[in-house]
């Protein structure tokens, strides 16, 4: 009885805040989840790097900033490297063909590909967002 009313109350949470596709968005979200994954295929880091929450060109190469962020206890937003690690978890990831149950949206013309899968060994997450009706990426930020 207890699992029911769990999943019952799921469910009304996704529909409150819109998780599920417009008619439509599926084929812009597929469109994109495509892009992505040829960009991880093709290895091309450089296509991810200034996503990623906290880079900046000269992160890349600012070992001052990271030693002070981690002497606060504060583990810096961006590493270098980051987008390479991030190429692997996406081609590790499966996205190509699991995308559509890890992709979430509100009502807001927002939305996440939500990749906490540590089976995979994977912790990330991409924010999309809905300008001119078109999804792009917002930012990518890894949950570890």
């Amino acid at each position: 009885m207890k699992t029911k009313i769990i999943m019952v109350g799921i469910v009304a949470a996704f529909a409150i805040v819109g998780v599920f596709a417009q008619p439509g968005e599926n084929s812009q979200i597929a469109a994109l989840v495509k892009e992505i994954v040829n960009k991880a295929k093709a290895g091309d880091a450089a296509y991810f790097a200034p996503k990623i929450k906290g880079y900046y060109k000269e992160a890349e190469t600012n070992l001052v900033d990271m030693s002070s962020q981690a002497a606060r206890g504060r583990r810096p937003l961006y590493r270098p490297g980051s987008e390479t690690n991030l190429v692997d978890m996406i081609l590790r990831s499966g996205m190509e063909t699991n995308y559509t149950a890890r992709c979430f949206f509100t009502t807001n013309g927002t939305g996440r590909l939500n990749y906490h899968y540590p089976e995979k060994k994977c912790h990330f997450q991409i924010d999309l967002v809905k300008t001119n009706d078109t999804w792009t990426i917002n930012r990518i930020w890894f949950c570890r």
